[in-house]
C-alpha cells in the first residue's frame, strides 16, 4: 500500500469512516478470508482514524446503520 491510500480490514472502522462521509475507493478481495477497504488518504482521514482508536469520535447511530448496510451490500455483491 502506498501513502495515497489508507487500507483497513476493520469492518467497524470502515463503517465509521463511510458514516462520516469518506468514500471507499476500492476493495481488495485477494485474501479469501478478509476484505481490505481502501480510502483516499488525507490528513482529515488520519485525524478521524486517530479519534476512532482513542474513542473520541461521535457518529450518529442512524448514519452508522446505513453505512453498515452499504458496506454489507458491497461485500455480498462481488
Amino acid at each position: 500500500m502506498n501513502n495515497e491510500y489508507y487500507q483497513t480490514s476493520d469492518f467497524c472502522l470502515a463503517t465509521t469512516l463511510v458514516a462520516l462521509g469518506f468514500q471507499i475507493i476500492s476493495m481488495d478481495r485477494s485474501n479469501p478470508k478478509r476484505v481490505n477497504f481502501n480510502f483516499s488518504n488525507c490528513k482529515n482521514l488520519q485525524n478521524k482514524i486517530y479519534q476512532y482508536w482513542e474513542k473520541q469520535i461521535r457518529v450518529s447511530p442512524l448514519d452508522f446503520y446505513y453505512a453498515q448496510k452499504k458496506l454489507k451490500s458491497l461485500l455480498y455483491m462481488g
